[in-house]
């Protein structure tokens, strides 16, 4: 990419789109640590497993179903099932 006469070889910056930059670095951090920097939560799963799909973590995407699954309560069962099914995860 820096090398092959790309965008990038000029400015030395890679726009990642699509992706919050805290979530990125957390992203980074579990693929050089194999954990997250900071604990799961439903604020975060669901955009760190978007992120982990994107990149093909899959053990990452594996914690995020999990964690999800642990917060299955009744206010928020249709929502996580929706979710779910866009994002093609048929163990939530």
């Amino acid at each position: 990419m820096f090398q092959s006469g790309m965008q990038e070889t000029n400015t030395r910056k890679v726009c990642i789109k699509n992706i919050k930059p805290d979530i990125f670095k957390q992203l980074l951090h579990y693929i050089y640590s194999g954990q997250t920097s900071s604990k799961l939560s439903e604020e975060n799963a669901q955009p760190l497993f978007v992120a982990a799909d994107m990149y093909d973590v899959d053990d990452l995407k594996y914690e995020c179903v999990r964690f999800l699954l642990s917060c299955i309560k009744l206010e928020n069962a249709i929502n996580l099932m929706a979710w779910a099914h866009v994002h093609s995860i048929d163990s939530l």
